[in-house]
């Protein structure tokens, strides 16, 4: 699924399109994204789920260090 800012196509994401209210899976605030995706990482032998953010200031995606199963929301 093809995430979007302004129009224009920011990222792409495996997992948001099967997010329930109870458990979202992306969370926004003005310019700015964050989802829970599949991440590989160094040393893992299959992908896991991580937080990744995209900010409009920065216009580049980070993964977070740690493990997530669930988003909560947003705080600047």
């Amino acid at each position: 699924m093809s995430l979007r800012y302004r129009g224009k196509v920011i990222g792409t994401s495996e997992s948001v399109w099967w997010a329930t209210p109870d458990r979202p899976r992306a969370v926004t605030t003005d310019g700015s994204v964050a989802v829970i995706d599949q991440v590989v990482r160094p040393g893992r032998p299959r992908p896991t789920d991580a937080v990744r953010a995209w900010s409009a200031a920065t216009g580049d995606w980070r993964t977070l260090e740690g493990w997530a199963d669930g988003l909560i929301g947003w705080v600047r």
